[in-house]
Formats: structure tokens, C-alpha cells, sequence
């Protein structure tokens, strides 16, 4: 199950008309209480665009959402040291690059970085 909050924001004319309103029923817009809805609903990922679950991953991460691009870019100058560091630094979990490098030497036969 999925957790979604949704704001809904007023405009000034909107809020204007209903404190008019609420005036003539002879009640104070500044003594009503928030007023939360739960609804539980099905959504399936496909109800998304990519765009948007790219965004709400970047969000929920709380990360730059440029850092994908920029590693991707990286990658395509041969620059694979700054894309493993715009990775590391972005995503939960991966070990150091040095470390990822000694493995990879380790098992390619080479000498480890320095």
C-alpha cells in the first residue's frame, strides 16, 4: 500500500468568497479545525510517467535530481572515477569507489590503486 498527502491550496479569491460565506453563517474562518482525509486507493506503478516517479525518487531520496545526467555524462567523457563518486554520493548503500576499484583489480590481476 501506497501513502500519498495531497495538499490543497486556496487562492486569496477563493478563500475571500468562502470567509464570506462562513461570515454569513456567523462563524470564524480562523476557529475551523484542519481537516485530514485518509483514502486508501490502487495505483499501479504504469499509472505513472516516468518523469514522475524519477522526480519522487529524487524527492523521497532528497537528492539533486541532476546527478543521474551528470554521472551519465561522466561516463560518456571516460571519466568512470567521477561517475563512480556522483554514484556514491547519491545513492545508498554503495561502498566507497576506492574499495569497488581494489575489488576490480583484485579480480582483474592488476595492482591495487594507490
Amino acid at each position: 500500500m501506497a501513502i500519498f498527502t495531497r495538499t490543497i491550496n486556496v487562492s486569496a479569491h477563493e478563500l475571500g468568497a468562502i470567509a464570506d460565506k462562513l461570515e454569513e453563517l456567523g462563524v470564524d474562518l480562523l476557529t475551523l479545525p484542519v481537516v485530514e482525509v485518509e483514502a486508501e486507493i490502487d495505483v499501479c506503478v504504469d499509472d505513472f510517467g516516468y518523469d514522475e516517479i524519477y522526480q519522487a525518487y529524487n524527492d523521497a531520496a532528497g537528492v539533486n535530481g541532476n546527478w543521474l545526467e551528470r554521472a551519465y555524462r561522466f561516463l560518456a567523457e571516460g571519466d568512470v572515477a567521477s561517475a563512480m563518486e556522483e554514484m556514491h554520493h547519491n545513492i545508498t548503500g554503495l561502498a566507497p569507489p576506492s574499495h569497488e576499484r581494489a575489488i576490480a583489480d583484485l579480480l582483474g590481476g592488476r595492482r591495487a590503486h594507490g
